[in-house]
C-alpha cells in the first residue's frame, strides 16, 4: 500500500506534467501612465521590429486604480507588423502593459495620447503625449 505522501507527490508531479505544455510564461513591460480627456485618447502601439514572427503579444490599457480598461492579443504579431490598441472614450491616467511570447527586444512598444482636431480641410492629430515601454 502505498502511504499517503507519496500519492500526494505523485499526483502533484502528474499534474505539473499534465498542464506544462498550456503554461506559456511571456515577457512583460509597460509604459509609466499618462492623462488624457476628451477629445484626446490614449493609444498602447507595439512593432515587432526583428525578421521572425513572435508567437503572441497581449496589449492591455490599465487606468490608474490597475482595471484593464482594454485587451487585444496578437497571434502572432508578424515580422515587421505594427498595431494600435485605441478603445477611446476614457478620461484619466492610463498605462499600457504588453506581454510577449519570445522576446522583449524584438518590439518597440510605448503608449501615446492623441487629439483628433479638424482645422476644415480634414482631420489631423496632434501627440500630447509619449512614453515608451520597458
Amino acid at each position: 500500500m502505498y502511504p499517503k505522501k507519496s500519492l500526494y507527490t505523485l499526483a502533484l508531479a502528474l499534474g505539473a506534467v499534465c498542464a506544462a505544455p498550456y503554461a506559456v510564461a511571456g515577457k512583460v513591460i509597460t509604459t509609466a501612465p499618462l492623462w488624457a480627456d476628451s477629445p484626446s485618447y490614449h493609444a498602447c502601439n507595439v512593432a515587432n521590429v526583428s525578421t521572425t514572427d513572435l508567437k503572441s503579444v497581449t496589449v492591455d490599457l490599465i487606468n490608474s486604480g490597475g482595471t484593464v480598461l482594454a485587451t487585444q492579443t496578437l497571434e502572432p504579431l508578424a515580422a515587421g507588423q505594427s498595431n494600435e490598441l485605441n478603445p477611446g472614450g476614457y478620461s484619466g491616467f492610463a498605462r499600457c502593459r504588453f506581454t510577449v511570447v519570445g522576446s522583449t527586444s524584438k518590439i518597440r512598444a510605448n503608449i501615446t495620447v492623441f487629439r483628433n482636431t479638424s482645422d476644415g480641410n480634414g482631420n489631423y492629430y496632434d501627440v500630447l503625449g509619449i512614453e515608451s515601454a520597458r
